[in-house]
């Protein structure tokens, strides 16, 4: 087992490292690893357990970092676009599997394990090109949360025990007994890391146990476990402890799900159609339809052109349970590999393309302020001027401006077609506080086409940024975290220690 095992980590590390200089999640690296090696007789059956550790891990984390009130304040367009893209790859799905043979329960096994894209490749792939803070950033994330919610109700559909009302009150009792004991520790003086770390474990694996023998499945009591713990007062250092270990174990479950893998019909790869066109094309409509600019609907619509690691959990499960067949595992597996590798390209590719697409606002103004969130909110008291004309990527935040009196349009910074409606040449000072490389070169691109005289000042995540938007013509590039760094070291002087 231990040869097995370190010779599937190996292959893992290897493979990680080789898809990172192409700027790849590792995540399809250890599906990778896991097919390689189970070709060439490597066995993976030893690490059953831990991957169903691990699924438990996974969905327990999940609860804990659910913000239930952030969630309750999404707003409708994200939860159309969420609505829309879920029920379309659904049905998607379904018209496609019953093509290709599929029936009964499998079917409906993936049918829904369809509609579900990569919150670890999503997030990381946002992160590493910097559009966490940006409109499709917030319109994926958004989407994503909705999804994972969905995908543990649907992984509780495919348990094998039966429904017991008296075990599911039961369960809510252990976890409120749980969340009240875990409190009381926690603010204990006494209380160590250690211990609210095995506190927590036995909670997740209690309500992991007893969901299983209640009619739902071992990842739904996991969630619950989770979701009750996300009230306590140390969330925060609850999820860093367990971040790690859910990571881990994710790992090993993508190795081992990775030996499932089969080519056994290539008809099969039709589905594969469902998160790289179906998948972007609804994301991108309904966006479209809830008044989002056409870039951020198109970035957004392609960083959710994966298949999810809740994808695998859900086939796994079923198969598990005995209600489809492991070859079920394999046809979500070997999609799941492929659409993990292609869409980082496909995002990549989106960032460079600038749908044009005509507007007619009322509007105009001297300063042009693009992003009015926690920078740009800022900008705009100190500036407090009348001609100032404020440009939002989301419908809701101009909607908030405009109830203030704010001259405000919606609109994208990266959208040639929408600059040139509004003259944004014609402006004396322009600042993008959006933290979008590529949305930024499109403006300082357009605006040198124009031979613009305006004073450009921008926002940027990474230092190496700096020299290229000072090239094409920004007058002021501003980095936080360099900006954060000067001001703690003259605070740090200030004091004379």
């Amino acid at each position: 087992m231990l040869e097995s095992l370190a010779l599937l980590l190996m292959a893992a590390a290897l493979l990680g490292i080789t898809l990172s200089l192409f700027r790849v999640s590792p995540s399809p690296a250890y599906l990778l690893a896991g097919l390689l090696l189970s070709l060439l007789g490597v066995s993976s059956g030893e690490l059953s357990l831990f991957a169903e550790f691990g699924v438990i891990m996974l969905l327990f984390i999940v609860g804990v970092e659910l913000d239930l009130p952030s969630l309750l304040r999404s707003s409708y367009g994200i939860l159309a676009i969420a609505l829309v893209q879920m029920g379309g790859a659904f049905l998607a799905t379904y018209f496609l599997s019953g093509w290709l043979g599929f029936s009964g329960t499998p079917r409906l096994a993936l049918s829904l394990a369809f509609m579900f894209s990569s919150t670890a490749l999503v997030l990381k792939t946002l992160f590493d090109r910097g559009l966490m803070d940006s409109a499709p950033g917030q319109v994926a994330v958004g989407v994503l949360i909705m999804q994972d919610i969905a995908a543990a109700i649907a992984i509780s559909l495919f348990s094998s025990a039966s429904f017991s009302l008296a075990g599911l009150l039961a369960l809510l009792a252990l976890l409120t007994a749980g969340k009240w004991l875990f409190n009381f520790i926690s603010t204990r003086d006494t209380s160590s890391l250690e211990i609210l770390f095995v506190l927590a474990v036995s909670l997740a694996i209690a309500s992991s146990s007893l969901a299983s023998r209640i009619g739902l499945s071992a990842g739904m009591g996991a969630l619950l476990a989770g979701f009750f713990l996300s009230f306590v007062e140390t969330k925060h250092e609850l999820e860093s402890l367990f971040r790690p270990l859910k990571d881990f174990f994710l790992l090993l479950f993508f190795l081992y799900i990775g030996s499932f893998v089969r080519f056994d019909s290539i008809s099969q790869l039709a589905l594969l159609s469902v998160p790289l066109l179906i998948t972007p094309l609804l994301v991108f409509l309904a966006s479209l339809a809830v008044r989002y600019p056409p870039r951020v609907a198109l970035v957004s619509a392609f960083a959710l052109s994966n298949l999810s690691e809740f994808s695998l959990v859900l086939a796994w499960t079923a198969s598990s349970s005995g209600l489809v067949p492991d070859s079920l595992v394999s046809v979500v597996a070997l999609n799941v590999l492929l659409s993990m590798l292609l869409s980082p390209f496909l995002l990549q590719l989106s960032l460079r393309f600038s749908p044009v697409r005509r507007y007619d606002p009322d509007a105009s103004g001297d300063f042009l302020l693009f992003g009015a969130h926690t920078t740009g909110g800022h900008i705009l008291k100190e500036l407090s001027r009348k001609d100032i004309l404020v440009v939002d990527a989301k419908p809701s935040s101009v909607r908030k401006l405009k109830s203030r009196g704010v001259n405000a349009i919606l609109g994208d910074v990266g959208d040639v077609g929408f600059l040139e409606s509004i003259g944004a040449e014609n402006a004396r000072i322009i600042i993008s506080t959006v933290p979008d490389r590529y949305s930024n070169l499109a403006l300082l691109e357009y605006l040198r086409s124009k031979k613009s005289e305006a004073i450009v000042v921008l926002i940027s995540q990474k230092e190496e940024d700096i020299a290229g938007f000072r090239a094409y013509g920004a007058d002021l590039v501003v980095v936080p975290k360099k900006l954060a760094g000067r001001h703690i070291s003259q605070f740090l002087k200030g004091l004379r220690l």
